[in-house]
């Protein structure tokens, strides 16, 4: 949201210069709909008022919700019809585009299964995407051959239990907290999204987004990557054992 960034940035803003701001990129806005925006956010939490007309950030920041594509919809349907008690979770790196410093030559689809059907969701989407790459936990070497530099491919990997996952348009995603993780434990497959990308994509999501740091903990202890991933995000400081938001 243009409002609630903006207001971030300024810390205290007052609802004219809100407006003016607005009226930049959207010359027809009627005072009235951004009066409305304006209470939809103090609902939300997302902002708060400190005076008469004047508002600054709230307390509680949004819940990170990706945009699901329609590649991904058919994907999530052709998974439901074909494995319809599977436990699995979509997402796609492209969602870290906009979080990220330094842009990745390609980006993926990930497809995370039960490890005991794993062969078979991959042989299926051999079978029905037959001009998209499919490759099953490839290693660094098969990623940087025949991954890196295309963007129509799929790569099928293991769901690890106790994973974040969530439902978003009726398809079930990674949450962040996942993603995070699975960056820092899947270097083959991440390498171009770790290191100190991960720290740079990691520190703009916190700044927008609400992240569960016992979630993100708990993730990564499955994972076994806990100390590694908490050094990296120099989250040791930060008490990162108990959630603060």
């Amino acid at each position: 949201s243009k409002i609630v960034d903006f207001i971030k940035e300024y810390k205290v803003v007052s609802s004219k210069a809100l407006f003016g701001l607005l009226e930049v990129s959207e010359p027809s806005l009627k005072y009235s709909t951004f009066k409305w925006r304006i209470h939809s956010l103090k609902e939300e939490g997302l902002i708060k008022s400190v005076g008469r007309g004047l508002y600054s950030p709230g307390g509680k920041l949004p819940v990170f919700v990706p945009s699901i594509s329609r590649k991904m919809r058919l994907l999530n349907n052709q998974m439901k019809e074909q494995f319809p008690y599977l436990e699995y979770s979509l997402w796609t790196t492209q969602w870290l585009s906009e979080f990220m410093r330094h842009q990745p030559m390609s980006h993926v689809l990930l497809v995370d299964v039960e490890p005991e059907a794993s062969s078979a969701v991959f042989n299926m989407l051999k079978g029905l995407w037959g001009n998209t790459k499919v490759f099953y936990r490839p290693t660094a070497e098969e990623f940087d051959r025949y991954v890196v530099g295309f963007q129509n491919v799929v790569i099928v990997k293991n769901l690890f239990s106790e994973a974040p996952v969530k439902i978003v348009d009726d398809v079930l995603t990674a949450m962040i907290e996942k993603i995070i993780v699975d960056i820092c434990a899947e270097k083959d497959i991440f390498a171009a999204f770790g290191g100190r990308e991960l720290s740079v994509i990691f520190t703009d999501l916190d700044s927008r987004f609400s992240i569960s740091k016992t979630k993100l903990v708990r993730y990564a202890r499955r994972r076994n990557c806990e100390y590694e991933l908490l050094n990296q995000l120099n989250l040791f400081s930060e008490g990162a054992m108990n959630d603060h938001r």
